[in-house]
């Protein structure tokens, strides 16, 4: 399995099945449809600033239209957290991934997915407004930054990948 998003999708699936209880999840930035599947014994929040969007997404239980900068999350609140594609976006986004650390409950799990930072894109994402990226995260967003940010000893689940426009194919026809 050497798709960087099934290895994420089956680590979730081994946490999901883990649990003795209904898990309750937080999709941070979660737009109108969601990256993962969580099965049915989850509750999953939803929480983005387009109102749209929130009522697009058929994956989440819970809608909150909030700016995950400005919006308390509570302490303790959820067994998981995904965030994904988000945190280029915003403009302190250390402090968005300290809310989560504050949110997430003992034993939870965080997912963080990134776009890779070591392009060009990354330059372009910073430096150009979110209606025009295909981007990837500015250098703070680095796993050695989020590290120093105090996610040592926080489960989490990492995915850098590539930037690559939706719908666009291989030169052998795959959709990527």
């Amino acid at each position: 399995m050497n798709d960087p998003t099934a290895q994420i999708q089956s680590a979730l699936d081994r946490f999901v099945a883990e649990q003795s209880r209904p898990l309750r999840v937080l999709e941070a930035g979660c737009g109108s449809l969601s990256n993962i599947r969580l099965g049915g014994n989850v509750h999953i929040v939803g929480i983005d600033v387009s109102a749209e969007a929130l009522a697009q997404n058929a994956t989440i239980h819970e809608g909150i239209q909030a700016n995950l900068e400005t919006f308390d999350l509570g302490d303790s609140e959820y067994d998981l957290i995904v965030c994904w594609d988000v945190l280029e976006h915003l403009a302190q986004p250390t402090n968005v991934v300290t809310k989560f650390l504050r949110a997430i409950k003992p034993g939870g799990l965080i997912l963080l997915a990134l776009r890779k930072v070591l392009l060009l894109r990354g330059l372009i994402a910073k430096y150009t407004p979110p209606s025009l990226h295909l981007l990837v995260p500015p250098a703070h967003l680095r796993p050695e930054s989020l590290h120093r940010s105090g996610l040592r000893g926080v489960p989490l689940l990492l995915l850098l990948h590539p930037i690559v426009p939706f719908g666009l194919t291989t030169s052998a026809g795959q959709q990527q």
